[in-house]
C-alpha cells in the first residue's frame, strides 16, 4: 500500500485520471523535452505492465498512454497526478 498521503487535490486529479482510462479518452502531455504529445489513455497496470490485483493501490501503478503514432509510454499515477496539476496534462477534448 502506498505511503503517500492523498489530498483532496490529489484525489480529484486521481479521478479525472480513471475516468480518461476507463472510457480511452483523447490526451495530450508534455514529454520529457516539454514537447507537447498527443494520444489516448488507455489503461491502468501495474508497474511491470499487468493488471493490477485487488490489493493494489492504484497510486503505485501506471497510466498507459497510447501515442498518435502507436508508441505506449507510461506515466507513474504519482507522475500523472502531478502533471495535471501542473496543467502539463489534460484530457484533449
Amino acid at each position: 500500500m502506498s505511503e503517500q498521503t492523498l489530498s483532496l487535490s490529489d484525489a480529484t486529479a486521481l479521478a479525472a485520471i480513471l475516468g480518461w482510462a476507463q472510457t480511452n479518452a483523447d490526451v495530450i502531455w508534455l514529454n520529457e523535452a516539454g514537447v507537447p504529445t498527443f494520444g489516448t489513455a488507455d489503461f491502468i497496470g501495474t508497474m511491470r505492465g499487468g493488471m493490477p490485483s485487488g490489493t493494489d493501490d492504484v497510486r503505485d501503478c501506471c497510466l498507459y498512454l497510447v501515442t498518435t503514432d502507436g508508441q505506449y509510454v507510461s506515466l507513474s499515477m504519482t507522475d500523472a497526478i502531478k502533471r495535471y496539476r501542473a496543467c502539463e496534462f489534460m484530457r484533449n477534448a
